[in-house]
This record gives C-alpha cells, sequence and structure tokens, in this order.
C-alpha cells in the first residue's frame, strides 16, 4: 500500500478518475448515481478525516505545532521561538490593522449616512 498512489501525473490520474465516472454512469438511474457518488465521497472524506488527524498526531509528537491565534502566542510568548516577546509583534501587525479596518469600516458608514441624507432629501423634493 505503501505505493500507492503512484507516482504518475496528476492529470492522467484525473483523467482515469473522469473515465472511471463515465464507466459507472452508463447502467444506473440518475438516483442510483447520486448515491453511489455519494458513497465515494463519503470514502474519500472519512480519508481526509484520518489523514488530518494523524498529521496533528504526528506534528504535536514532532513539535511543530505553532498556533498563532493561541492566548500565549498573543500575549508574548511562544516555546518553539528563540525570541520569548513577540508582544510586539502583536502589536505592530494586529491592533494596527484592526484600527485601520474599523477607520475604513467608518469611512464606509459616513458615506452611507451620506448618501440616505440625500435620498431622503430628493423624496422630500418630490
Amino acid at each position: 500500500m505503501h505505493n500507492f498512489p503512484p507516482n504518475i501525473s496528476p492529470r492522467l490520474q484525473t483523467l482515469t478518475a473522469i473515465i472511471l465516472a463515465y464507466a459507472f454512469v452508463d447502467d444506473f438511474t440518475a438516483q442510483e448515481q447520486v448515491a453511489i457518488g455519494n458513497w465515494f465521497l463519503q470514502i474519500g472524506q472519512t480519508m481526509v478525516t484520518i489523514a488530518q488527524f494523524q498529521k496533528v498526531i504526528e506534528d504535536r509528537i514532532e513539535g511543530n505545532i505553532i498556533n498563532i491565534n493561541s492566548k500565549q502566542f498573543k500575549c508574548g510568548g511562544s516555546p518553539y521561538m528563540k525570541d520569548p516577546d513577540i508582544k510586539g509583534f502583536y502589536d505592530n501587525i494586529y491592533k494596527q490593522a484592526k484600527a485601520s479596518d474599523f477607520e475604513y469600516i467608518q469611512q464606509i458608514l459616513n458615506k452611507l449616512n451620506e448618501k440616505i441624507e440625500q435620498l431622503k432629501k430628493e423624496m422630500e423634493n418630490k
């Protein structure tokens, strides 16, 4: 099983899947095709879910995890970095972005309010 899938072109693998799909279609009704397609999707989703959880376990064992959304990261440190003081990084990147985002939203709201007032005046004049 370690040599599957084979090391062939992704385009050839896709073409193979298309050919197999067309081979399955001829003898089945639309409902049967949907059922079979969903069955294959379920197999794929199960494999992807198992693989992802396996990757999480492997990363935890190897220690390759840096969660930039964690409280530890945002409050000034990560055990995976040599410089534990990253509070400045968070302040400079995230807070500035948030401040400029709020200013941008405020500008949009102001423009919307102006447009609403203009439309009200136009309605009153009619």
